[in-house]
This record gives C-alpha cells, sequence and structure tokens, in this order.
C-alpha cells in the first residue's frame, strides 16, 4: 500500500518570508512570497530558508498543481466519490498533525523533567574472531552464543549490584573500574542531566520505576526459550515486558502504566505464570536490576529527578558538559535545543499512546480484521466510535485510485489482500480518534484552508492519471529481468531476495519511471503553455 505523505503531496517547502515579492508569474496568475510564506505557516512548517534553487522548484511546483486541479475540476474528479473520501482523510490527517504540533509546542515551553543518573555498561559481545586459512576475522555468533554471552554478561552485572548493595565498593568506583562507557567511565558514571525520553526506552522505564513514576506488584523473569509469548491474555498469564531476547521483565496483572513509553512492535507479550520466575530481589529507590538495551546490560544509580527552566538546564548542561571550553553556554545552548526537541518528540509519543490507549489500542496489538470484513456493519466499535465495513473499504479505494492502481486486482490474492488491509487499519483508526479528540476545537478556518490547499495536489494527481498516464504500457518480463539483474548486481554479496517475492514491485518501479518522464516532459509543455516565467531576480537572498 502506497502512504500518502501529505507534505510531499503539497511543496516540501521551508521558507520563511518578510516581503511579498513576486516569483513568478504567468498567465492570468502569479506566486508570491507570500504564497510561500501561507503554506509555512498554514501546515506548521520549519521556517529555515533553504537553497534558491529549492524555492524556484517551490514555485514551479505550486504552479503546476493550480492549473491541473483546475483541469481536474472542469473534469467533475473533485465530485468523485474517491476524491470526497480522501478530501475526509486529508481533514483526518490535518487535525492529527495539528494536535501533534500543539502537543510538541507545550512540551517545548518547559519546564522540563530532568533525570540526574550513574550508570555502568557492560557490552554484550555479538561477534567472535576466528581463524580462517590463516586469516583472522570477525564472524557473528550464532543464537545460541549470543544467549549465553547475554546470560554471562547478565550475570557478571547482577554479582557486581550486590557488591555495591552490601557495600564491598561503591557505584562510582566500580563504574570507574568496569563501566565500558568511555565518557561516563571516567566521572563514575555521571551522565549528568537529561530530559524524559531522551534515553532509549528499556533504560527510561528503569528511571521511571527507580523514580517511582510507575510501579508493580511482582517482577518475574522468564528465558524465552522456555516460555512461547502469547499476543492475547490466556488464564494464568502474565504480561511482560521483553528486555532482550534471552531474558523477559514481567510485570504481573497490569503493564498499563509502562505504555508512558513508546514500546515498539511486539514488545508487550503474556505468558503463563507457571513458566516465570519471581525475581526476589527488586530495585531499590536508587540502584537498578540489570537492564538490558541494544548496549548491553547496565546498572542504573537514579540521584534526582527535578523540573527545571530552560535556563537552568542550560547552566547545568555547560557546566557538566562544556567546563572551561569558548563559547560554553553558546555550546551547551544548542545541545539542550537538541535534547528538547529530542524530548517533544517522545512527549508527543507519549500522548499518543495515552489517547489510543482510551479506545483500547495498543502499539504492539493490532486490530484485526474479521473473514468477510468489508460487509461488516461494525467492523470497530469503542467509546462511542464506530467504523463499518464499507468505510474502510471506501478509505482504501480512494488511497488506491491516488496511487492508480487497479483495486479489482488487488483482491486476487484473498490472503495478501487481507493482509494488506489489516496493515493500514490501525492507521486509519487512529485518524478517527484524532477527528472525534479534536476535530471540534481545532481552529476550523485554518484547517478549511489546509484541506483546500491540501486537496489541489490529489486533483491534479488524478487528473495525470486519466490524462497523462493513459498510455503507460505494462512492463514487459523482459524488462523487469533486465532490472532485477541489474539491482542483483549492484547488490554485490549482499543477500538478495528472489524474483518471485520482487516481481510486482519491480513492476510498479519501472512503470513509475515512465511516468516520471511523462511528468517532466508535460508539465514543461504545460507551463510553457501559460507562458510561466520564474523572476530570478526576486529570488536573491
Amino acid at each position: 500500500m502506497r502512504k500518502i505523505l501529505l507534505l510531499s503531496l503539497l511543496v516540501p517547502i521551508f521558507f520563511a518570508c518578510k516581503s511579498n515579492k513576486v516569483l513568478a508569474q504567468y498567465e492570468n496568475g502569479k506566486v508570491t512570497e507570500k504564497d510561500l510564506q501561507e503554506l509555512v505557516d498554514i501546515f506548521n512548517l520549519s521556517s529555515q530558508a533553504k537553497s534558491i534553487q529549492w524555492k524556484k522548484q517551490a514555485a514551479r511546483q505550486l504552479v503546476v498543481n493550480e492549473l491541473l486541479s483546475e483541469k481536474a475540476k472542469k473534469e467533475g474528479m473533485d465530485k468523485l466519490p474517491a476524491a470526497k473520501t480522501m478530501k475526509h482523510y486529508l481533514r483526518m490527517y490535518l487535525i492529527r498533525m495539528n494536535t501533534e504540533k500543539q502537543w510538541e509546542d507545550e512540551s517545548l515551553k518547559g519546564p522540563f523533567k530532568l533525570y540526574k543518573a550513574r550508570h555502568i555498561l557492560r557490552k554484550v559481545k555479538y561477534f567472535k574472531q576466528v581463524k580462517q586459512g590463516g586469516v583472522e576475522k570477525s564472524i557473528r555468533l550464532s543464537e545460541a552464543e549470543k544467549k549465553a554471552e547475554s546470560k554471562s554478561v547478565f550475570e557478571e552485572v547482577a554479582k557486581l549490584r550486590e557488591k555495591i548493595k552490601s557495600g564491598q565498593t561503591t557505584f562510582e568506583k566500580a563504574a570507574r573500574e568496569l563501566s565500558e562507557d568511555p565518557e561516563s567511565k571516567v566521572k563514575g558514571g555521571d551522565l549528568g542531566h537529561f530530559p524524559e525520553g531522551t534515553m532509549v526506552p528499556e533504560f527510561q522505564r528503569a528511571l521511571y520505576r527507580l523514580a517511582g513514576e510507575v510501579s508493580y506488584q511482582k517482577l518475574y523473569r522468564v528465558l524465552s526459550d522456555q516460555a512461547k509469548v502469547l499476543t492475547k491474555p490466556e488464564a494464568n498469564a502474565t504480561i511482560l515486558l521483553p528486555l532482550e531476547e534471552g531474558f523477559l521483565l514481567a510485570v504481573q496483572d497490569d503493564a498499563t502504566p509502562f505504555l508512558k513509553v513508546a514500546v515498539k512492535p511486539n514488545e508487550i507479550g503474556y505468558v503463563k505464570k507457571a513458566l516465570a520466575k519471581e525475581e526476589t530481589e527488586k530495585e531499590t529507590k536508587e540502584l537498578s536490576l540489570p537492564v538490558k538495551t541494544m548496549y548491553g546490560w547496565h546498572l542504573i544509580q537514579l540521584e534526582k529527578v527535578e523540573n527545571v527552566a530552560r535556563d537552568k538546564y542550560i547552566e547545568y548542561v555547560a557546566k557538566e558538559k562544556f567546563t572551561n571550553q569558548p563559547n560554553a553556554y553558546k555550546n551547551a545552548e544548542q545541545f539542550v535545543d537538541q535534547q528538547i526537541r529530542r524530548s517533544a518528540a517522545f512527549y508527543k509519543e507519549k500522548k499518543e499512546n495515552e489517547l489510543m490507549k482510551k479506545y483500547g489500542l495498543k502499539p504492539s496489538l493490532m486490530p484485526k480484521l474479521p473473514p468477510q470484513w468489508e460487509k461488516a456493519t461494525v467492523l470497530w466499535e469503542a467509546n462511542g466510535l464506530k467504523i463499518s465495513g464499507k468505510e474502510y473499504l471506501d478509505y482504501l479505494k480512494a488511497q488506491e485510485a491516488f496511487a492508480g492502481t487497479d483495486f479489482s486486482s488487488l483482491k486476487k490474492n484473498p490472503a495478501q489482500y487481507k493482509k494488506w488491509a489489516e496493515s493500514n487499519f490501525q492507521k486509519y483508526v487512529e485518524l478517527k480518534i484524532f477527528e472525534k479528540e479534536f476535530g471540534k476545537s481545532q481552529n476550523q478556518e485554518k484547517l478549511n484552508r489546509q484541506v483546500e490547499l491540501s486537496f489541489k495536489p490529489y486533483l491534479a494527481r488524478l487528473y495525470k492519471i486519466k490524462f497523462w498516464y493513459k498510455d503507460v504500457k505494462e512492463a514487459s518480463q523482459a524488462q523487469i529481468q533486465k532490472e532485477y539483474d541489474e539491482l542483483k548486481q549492484r547488490a554485490g554479496k549482499r543477500p538478495f531476495p528472489p524474483m518471485a517475492d520482487v516481481r510486482d514491485a519491480l513492476k510498479r518501479r519501472l512503470e513509475n519511471r515512465e511516468k516520471r518522464n511523462i511528468d517532466k516532459v508535460k508539465e514543461e509543455a504545460l507551463l510553457r503553455s501559460v507562458k510561466f516565467k520564474l523572476l530570478d531576480e526576486n529570488f536573491k537572498s
């Protein structure tokens, strides 16, 4: 399924302006700096100026979309059922985009939640050195070897934790002697101050637990080769949060608080309690249990959590990272702004997860479509929101109309068709939820203008499909084979999929290439017909 990227539909303009110079003109029309600025403002785009060539391309594409959308309207294409459905889809998409932008803006204002922590990292090796033909080579460990290596490092870190708890050594001393994080090692494992969401999810979850921001009834450790992780709860089941391929940290009965942290697909599952061993040692308020991330096994010591203003955060960073350096404050300011933006993205994702949880959706457990889903009166329902099979089917048809695909051909393989429909269903449900929750609270004048502007490229695309691409020939088997051979040769020794797996994708690739060539020729002819002209002197910075 080809997903519509709204910003690529419009014009990827990242341009700010103060005057209203005419940048381009054509018969009965012109493009001004104000036109570009409207897109920047109304679609919440960045105001960072790009190259002059970028601005010229933006002005050119605006005119093409304007002319073709008018032609499409004369053909009645804006009245087609698929067009009306797509217009509604664009409205839902924009409601979500505006809401997420509002969330990010809220997060960027501050105050900012900062953690101050130390850690000890012991890396897990995934490669080993072997001699082959007298030459030493690095080869990847087998799955069994990786599990054994990870378990060995886990046990090493667990023993180190006991030494710290019993007072045989201090956290700082152990970090200096044993940590494999070179930057924090020399500072006794000190990570300084950092905002919520800037560490990897497993690390952030441990911070939540240490700070008492989430609680659990019991902790379990499960060897994944002993237990099958289930996607649905069964009798005597325990909700899990896996830490890595060999070990699972489980939370009895309710893992809901952990959804504050974004999770990856399949990161939450269930396992029968009989196969889970309860941990007798819990995390203390300051010292974590061993935590597994992509980097290895960690011990984490939380020192404090506080909410601070941006200036205070900059002071911390200037002292911790840029002491005795020229322009310390300026460098700290740049670093802080980067971290704040990362944290804002995390905050947005957390808000989304909380919203989806309200409707019973989880990132790892996507809704499944029943047999004959197209005919379902109620395909999905939650919190007063209903989606019928016909409504969702109309949406899929509208998407394929935009892509120029024969929808009926997709149904020739029922299993693949259902899988394709399911892969898009969660996204559609999410858009419906955003519309229900935030549609009425939007600035309706701005939203309507956004919809109209974003609908023009869609109409232009429909016009191209009907009139420009009608003579596009289906790629022949010989052309597909030639393309496959060239790509396979380019891949070299890297694994390459068999032809059967990529034939359809290669066919589309060749046909899209021909369409791009048609666009180039016909767009130039269209612009010449209206005497389009860029005013180069007005593009100067």
